[in-house]
């Protein structure tokens, strides 16, 4: 009796090393087919790869525009911060300049006939004073938000004359009859 439960114990880890035996063998096909499908996947990964390094090189040169386009336009950002400026103290000036202006205001009437015959030569230059008008208009709107502040800066100036007009008529009137 011996034996055969020896023989029966024997059996059973034969069946078990059997059926781990099936096991590894369906895990070992498992594994065969993924690395099937691996390198499939890897040889289409190969074949891609021209044309990703295509891609990569466009990428990049289209990054390279990108970042000439961007100085370019840190260009005209700056050239435009100038123009800014200078029609800043164009402005200043017209403002010193506009009681002149009223005073020529008569001439310039009598220089309109002048004045109406170059208007073809304005009418042929209306389309580039019509592309700068969208900058002008900003520029007016700027302007326009400042004015306030302008204009207090103006009543200050002009309450500061006033009290040195005030300050000059009393220390003439005290000098006065030093001098008679």
């Amino acid at each position: 009796m011996y034996l055969s439960v020896e023989l029966q114990t024997l059996w059973e880890e034969l069946q078990t090393l059997w059926e781990e035996l099936q096991t590894l063998w369906e895990e070992l096909q498992t594994l065969w087919e993924e690395l099937q499908t691996l390198w499939e996947e890897l040889q289409t990964l190969w074949e891609e790869l021209p044309t990703l390094w295509e891609e990569l090189q466009t990428l990049w040169e289209e990054l390279q525009t990108l970042w000439e386009e961007l100085q370019t336009l840190w260009e005209e950002l700056q050239t435009l911060w100038e123009e800014l400026q200078t029609l800043w103290e164009e402005l200043q000036t017209l403002w010193e300049e506009l009681p002149t202006l009223w005073e020529e205001l008569p001439t310039l009437w009598e220089e309109l006939p002048t004045l109406w015959e170059e208007l073809p030569t304005l009418w042929e230059e209306l389309p580039t004073l019509w592309e700068e008008l969208p900058t002008l208009w900003e520029e007016l709107q700027t302007l326009w938000e400042e004015l306030p502040t302008l204009w207090e800066e103006l009543q200050t100036l002009w309450e500061e004359l006033q009290t040195l007009w005030a300050e000059a008529l009393s220390t003439s009137m005290c000098l006065s009859p030093c001098i008679l």
